[in-house]
């Protein structure tokens, strides 16, 4: 797992006059917990009984204080880089399902971003998962924001629309103009594909917590039919949503609710 920690994380730094110090000093804070935390753990790997054990208690709590400089943190402002050190956070505290959630939400604000695409897939080996295989899109289109295909969609074919009708109704002659207009309308099925592709993970959630029942009914009492994996990702199927669950496929077909506070919802 690459140990290069965001520190800077320019998109979460852009937030900052919005909501004054307070959230920077947060944010730093948790940075050099995080670091104390990796030195702990780099003096563990020297030491040997009761001071091996003293720096990996050392270790833990530096992180929990990490991590919870970054949840409030999270709860004026979200960005990729702020994700992405919760990623790393739970990670370090055996928190694998929470990790993940956090790598594909920060790959979800950032797609572009190589060291949250390495550390998203560290994660997941570490838990016992597969390799992701990358489709066309995510090689390509995917590397950018689903709000930026949107723009690109709309300002494309509003584009296309004025320089096919604009010259007909003022009169202006020539083939040019509205080749061109036909030229951007062709265009605009590149980023209506991207949109489309990165709709499939709008219902998509990720399982936080160990052994999370799949239960047949949305009760308090209800059997479980399953138990689902932490860092697995299912589909919420909205349609079926009830106060405190959401009824859920897994890849592997299963299906069944789950209580909300044990999904993490990759989309916002």
């Amino acid at each position: 797992m690459r140990r290069n920690f965001c520190c800077i994380g320019f998109f979460f730094l852009a937030l900052l006059p919005l909501y004054g110090l307070t959230v920077e000093e947060a944010f730093e804070k948790g940075n050099q917990a995080y670091v104390r935390g990796e030195n702990a753990l780099n003096d563990a790997r020297k030491k040997s009984g009761p001071d091996k054990e003293f720096q990996i208690e050392t270790a833990e709590r530096e992180f929990q204080e990490a991590l919870g400089s970054f949840q409030s943190c999270l709860e004026k402002a979200e960005s990729a880089a702020l994700h992405y050190n919760l990623g790393n956070s739970f990670f370090k505290l055996g928190l694998a399902g929470h990790a993940i959630y956090h790598f594909r939400r920060a790959q979800e604000l950032d797609p572009s971003s190589e060291e949250i695409r390495a550390n998203l897939a560290f994660v997941r080996k570490a838990a016992g998962f597969p390799e992701l295989q990358a489709s066309l899109y995510d090689k390509t289109l995917g590397r950018r924001p689903v709000d930026f295909w949107m723009w690109m969609l709309a300002g494309g074919f509003w584009l296309g629309v004025t320089l096919l009708v604009f010259p007909r109704m003022y009169g202006l002659g020539g083939a040019v103009i509205p080749i061109v207009g036909c030229a951007v309308l062709l265009f605009s099925f590149v980023p209506l594909w991207a949109v489309l592709q990165a709709g499939k993970f709008r219902n998509q959630a990720i399982v936080l917590d160990a052994d999370t029942a799949l239960l047949v009914s949305p009760t308090e009492d209800s059997a479980a039919a399953a138990f689902l994996q932490s860092g697995e990702a299912v589909t919420i199927q909205p349609a079926k949503k009830q106060l405190h669950h959401f009824f859920v496929s897994s890849d592997d077909g299963e299906e069944g609710w789950v209580f909300s506070k044990h999904l993490g919802r990759i989309r916002e």
